[in-house]
């Protein structure tokens, strides 16, 4: 399950970058199958970030660790996730008294660096350690996926009486 955490929140990471933004809160969720006999667990648990980040280490750390919190042990899970919130432009959050300008800018361009090498080599070239799982049968089955995100109508299969 902290693979599949890591995993998100990579990936959520990633596309706060991408769009140039940083969040301010992180929630991190679970659950068993709701269809499935026996006993059911469903659980989220959220934290403000101590300070607005799209910083994949801080915001995998966090959501980890809030996975972590949530686990509990016997049961059977189906679904992990995060969700992010308190979206904001980078320039638009000042610093606190404590922060540290040079780990900032040195996080950054391995941030810039970490997007580069993944564009060019393709995803997931580069990965952080929790994100490493030998067992991969975690992620989402696409069997049935629409060959668009948005179907078409020219996707739509005809079928004659």
């Amino acid at each position: 399950m902290r693979s599949a955490v890591s995993h998100h929140a990579t990936r959520a990471a990633e596309k706060l970058r991408k769009e140039n933004l940083e969040c301010g809160y992180l929630a991190t969720f679970m659950s068993t199958s709701r269809y499935r006999s026996g006993e059911h667990y469903i659980n989220q648990r959220g934290i403000a970030l101590p300070y607005p980040t799209a910083d994949t280490h801080e915001i995998c750390g966090h959501a980890a660790g809030l996975a972590q919190a949530l686990w509990r042990d016997g049961y059977r899970y189906n679904k992990a996730g995060i969700v992010l919130s308190d979206f904001r432009v980078p320039a638009a959050c000042q610093s606190d008294f404590f922060s540290r300008i040079e780990d900032d800018e040195r996080d950054q361009n391995l941030m810039r660096t970490l997007d580069k090498i993944d564009s060019i080599a393709g995803k997931n070239t580069v990965q952080f350690g929790r994100q490493i799982h030998k067992n991969t049968i975690w992620q989402m089955r696409r069997e049935n996926l629409s060959p668009a995100y948005t179907p078409r109508w020219a996707d739509i299969p005809k079928v004659k009486c």
